[in-house]
């Protein structure tokens, strides 16, 4: 009954206030039209008629006394007040006592899953873990995620608002008791700390906890299982990282598949250096046995970035050489014409089929670059294969816009890559494999 009243209340979240001045103001109306308030002047009635209507709200119908041989519409509009202020007062109550008391109540969970941060990543992995019907705690400091409102309905999730590199939130949560603990977050330095500190809370501990800890940054994800992590802080943890389980996908199923890549080699272009630009350069220098080594990559970014600086360097040293021709990167805005002229230029010394990455963080941006390249830029890049990053859903009604814009010949040659469809498509092979499930 407590939870039940607590959902009710939240259904009826943008009308509650409002039903509230109804039942004052048709109170005090009813209480004028009967003998249960007393007074000498029209103002003392008026006035005892809203305080009686307004104790309702805490006693009901017990301290105002019942109508019997009043008007019929007093007595329904009274008889009905006198049950519903109270279950509004109810609502209240309850959902101060679960914003202030509940929340911090330590769940008693065995055998759970603990997500540590709801982000895009954290909240792709909730939705694959909601699958499972194993029960699962949050730990999200952010009240007002989108994802709030499901959450607090399900009996079988728990959510800590708290931040999950605090001893006593993990505690709160059961580590100890717990099956699999996923850390989520962008920041890499983040998840580590906070998984050194759980296993180092475990230790002695019978109970063995998987730990899946996400590394965006490809050299700390290869030195922390290399060379930093002894072995026995190793078991049971598995690193994963989303994008270039994505970047993978994309390789293999985009352009193998599909035939883009060519037998002399590739320019391959890169517009933006974040995760998604750093993973697909790491996938495009890494030696694939069945290319002839003749590619070549050329990076352009909004700002200097040390990641590509320190790629640049490695892959220019003589003893690590790369496989293709990796051009000097450059600095600046992404969709301005200076950075196509020097495509094109690169385009035409090379002489070989051009495939251009549009991998800001901005599915609009993104696809907006694509149309004006195709309409407005060198005849190189007209030709060329454009591949945009889009993580909105709404991929469909974003390939409907480039089929208006372009003619036939142009929008063929601009792929929509579905960044969220391909990233939970990943982390459900790589994550929740049959035999991950198992573990």
């Amino acid at each position: 009954m407590f939870r039940l009243i607590k959902l009710l209340w939240e259904q009826i979240y943008y009308i509650r206030y409002f039903l509230i001045l109804i039942i004052v103001f048709t109170s005090t109306v009813a209480f004028m039209g009967t003998s249960l308030v007393n007074g000498d002047t029209h103002w003392e009635i008026f006035f005892g008629s809203l305080y009686t209507s307004i104790s309702l709200f805490l006693f009901g119908g017990l301290d105002a006394g019942f109508p019997a041989g009043e008007p019929l519409w007093t007595r329904v509009i009274l008889y009905f007040n006198y049950f519903f202020a109270p279950f509004l007062t109810a609502g209240v109550s309850i959902k101060l006592i679960y914003s202030s008391v509940f929340k911090y109540r330590s769940p008693r969970f065995r055998g759970h899953d603990i997500v540590c941060g709801l982000g895009r990543n954290g909240a792709l992995i909730f939705e694959l873990l909601k699958k499972t019907n194993n029960r699962i705690v949050l730990i999200e400091q952010d009240a007002a995620n989108p994802l709030g409102a499901e959450i607090s309905r399900n009996p079988k999730i728990w959510w800590i608002q708290q931040d999950f590199r605090e001893k006593p939130v993990l505690e709160q949560a059961h580590l100890h008791a717990a099956k699999r603990v996923y850390l989520t977050t962008n920041h890499d330095l983040t998840n580590l700390n906070a998984m050194l500190e759980m296993k180092q809370m475990l230790v002695g501990k019978e109970q063995n906890v998987e730990f899946y800890c996400q590394i965006g940054d490809h050299d700390l994800e290869h030195n922390m299982e290399k060379v930093l992590l002894p072995e026995d802080l190793m078991g049971h943890v598995h690193f994963f990282n989303a994008y270039r389980m994505v970047t993978h996908r994309l390789y293999d199923n985009y352009l193998k598949k599909r035939n883009m890549l060519a037998d002399g080699g590739n320019l391959f272009v890169l517009l933006g250096f974040g995760r998604f630009g750093q993973l697909m350069y790491y996938r495009l220098v890494k030696r694939d046995m069945e290319r002839t080594g003749q590619d070549e990559i050329f990076v352009a970014t909004h700002q200097k970035s040390p990641i590509l600086d320190r790629l640049q360097y490695r892959w220019s040293n003589a003893k690590y050489p790369a496989h293709c021709k990796i051009h000097k990167p450059v600095y600046g805005d992404v969709c301005s014409p200076e950075v196509w002229d020097q495509v094109d230029k690169l385009a035409q010394e090379c002489q070989k089929p051009l495939i251009v990455f549009i991998g800001m963080d901005n599915d609009i941006a993104n696809i907006n670059t694509a149309i004006s390249m195709k309409l407005q830029g060198p005849e190189t890049l007209k030709k060329a294969t454009i591949i945009c990053r889009i993580y909105s859903p709404a991929a469909k009604m974003l390939q409907d816009v480039l089929e208006k814009h372009l003619t036939p010949n142009l929008h063929q040659d601009v792929i929509l890559f579905p960044m969220k469809k391909e990233l939970q498509a990943a982390l459900q092979d790589d994550l929740f494999s049959p035999n991950e499930q198992s573990a």
